[in-house]
């Protein structure tokens, strides 16, 4: 598991996002830790490597663009911190949607485009430390310029929470430290700094969730 992987459950739980369902599926999974969490009947994660850490998850080996899912359909779609990887965001968009049963919720997460962590001028390392290849994230009007050609074709709604974070974002680079040399008391300051940046959600320097809930 990972930092990151770590501080998103938390915070996901702390914004009560709906993530239990009944089909499941988690683009970007890695090891599954987030779909081991939450209540499923039937659970799928897919990666470009995937480590197959739970014996209840299917996983699926492979690119989310390019796999075939024939007839399939989830209730729930998870993609976290994944679309700013994406060339062909509009695209992977599409597929999520598509892929959503009538009354299915997809929830994503990515970092706005104005990100900071602490100190300012490492935030272009740490855009390479993340992979940001593509891009560093978005502005709340390009995510809806992305979804809102698709709204004449599929019937849904959308919400997008601001995640400002600004504690996990000052103390990133002493955290990630702190995970090399102890998880579990990392664990235990992350819950704690989630409670902090949970009275300071507001703003647009930290995260993005996006709900989509198809109707």
């Amino acid at each position: 598991m990972r930092l990151g992987t770590y501080y998103r459950y938390l915070v996901s739980r702390k914004l009560e996002l709906p993530l239990s369902g009944d089909k499941v599926l988690d683009i970007g999974c890695y090891d599954g830790f987030l779909l081991s969490h939450i209540d499923a009947t039937k659970k799928f994660g897919i990666d470009i490597k995937p480590l197959r850490k739970y014996s209840n998850i299917q996983y699926i080996e492979g690119n989310f663009l390019k796999y075939g899912f024939k007839d399939e359909n989830f209730d729930r779609i998870f993609a976290f911190d994944v679309l700013e990887h994406i060339k062909e965001d509009k695209e992977f968009l599409k597929k999520i949607v598509k892929l959503l049963s009538p009354n299915g919720i997809a929830i994503l997460s990515t970092p706005s485009k104005d990100i900071k962590i602490f100190p300012p001028f490492l935030q272009s390392w740490v855009d390479k430390r993340w992979g940001h290849t593509y891009r560093r994230g978005y502005a709340l009007r390009e995510i809806r310029q992305l979804l809102i050609g698709m709204k004449n074709e599929n019937n849904f709604k959308l919400d997008i929470i601001y995640w400002n974070c600004p504690f996990f974002r000052f103390f990133y680079l002493l955290l990630s430290l702190f995970w090399r040399v102890s998880s579990s008391l990392t664990k235990k300051i992350l819950n704690f700094i989630v409670k902090l940046d949970s009275r300071f959600q507001k703003g647009n320097k930290g995260f993005l969730y996006i709900i989509i809930k198809v109707k």
